[in-house]
């Protein structure tokens, strides 16, 4: 018996097919798109919250990137390292923060920016001084500059010739010596300084708190003179450590290195 059927009374709606051909039978399977959109949606949120945590992830381990820990096997380390002790020097230490104070003054860092220029003159001075011994005939005056020993002269004379570049580099790195100690005075506890060395870095934080557009450049400049002096004046023997020394040990890190 044959019985019509009403299409009204179902649901129908147009959709997209797919066809699998078989040898016998085609079968037609139905594609939502809705479904389709919706799994495209579910995707994206667990690409993004994987994003995320792999952002977040990059962050920690960026934080604690920089930071130095000490091997404690002696086999592992380089001569140098083990000459040196640099990494008991610096164990526990966020090298990228240390590495800041190294940086020069920043543009709108007056005060930073008297200092940084006080110290060129006084170095390029004391350079200037070498050559004019060298032009005054003054030619033992060199071997003297040379000594590490107040009563004795050297086997070789203080060079007279640098070439500009190099005395630029030179210059370079005293003005960011000179920065560093007047930064991490205030900001670093493991930067040593004796009492002669942080009563002049005192007194010159003291005249750039007092500065102003009258303030005399050969004030600045005898200031950073006498600092210049008791700097490389410590001794190795001391029982503070040099903060020359530290600082140099800041400069060899490369905070690009990873």
């Amino acid at each position: 018996m044959e019985e019509t059927i009403n299409a009204d009374h179902f649901p129908w709606s147009t959709c997209e097919v797919c066809i699998v051909q078989t040898q016998v039978n085609n079968r037609y399977f139905p594609i939502d798109k809705n479904d389709e959109y919706q799994n495209v949606q579910r995707l994206d949120v667990l690409w993004n919250a994987r994003v995320l945590e792999a952002e977040e992830e990059e962050k920690i381990y960026n934080t604690t990137l920089n930071h130095v820990r000490d091997s404690m096997s002696l086999v592992a380390k380089t001569p140098w390292l083990r000459h040196t002790r640099w990494e008991e020097t610096f164990a526990g230490k966020d090298m990228s923060a240390l590495v800041k104070l190294t940086e020069g003054p920043g543009r709108h860092d007056h005060q930073e920016q008297r200092v940084w220029d006080a110290t060129e003159r006084v170095v390029r001075a004391c350079f200037n001084g070498v050559v004019d011994c060298q032009e005054r005939g003054w030619t033992l005056i060199p071997f003297w500059l040379r000594s590490v020993d107040r009563n004795k002269d050297d086997t070789k004379p203080f060079r007279a010739f640098i070439a500009p570049a190099t005395l630029y580099r030179y210059v370079h790195y005293w003005q960011q010596y000179i920065l560093f100690s007047l930064w991490a005075m205030m900001a670093e506890d493991s930067v040593q300084f004796n009492v002669r060395q942080r009563e002049a870095l005192l007194e010159l934080n003291l005249l750039l708190n007092e500065i102003n557009d009258t303030t005399d450049d050969a004030e600045i400049d005898q200031k950073i003179l006498e600092l210049s002096i008791l700097l490389i004046q410590h001794s190795d023997y001391a029982k503070k450590r040099s903060s020359l020394i530290y600082f140099t040990g800041v400069l060899s890190y490369n905070i690009e290195w990873k």
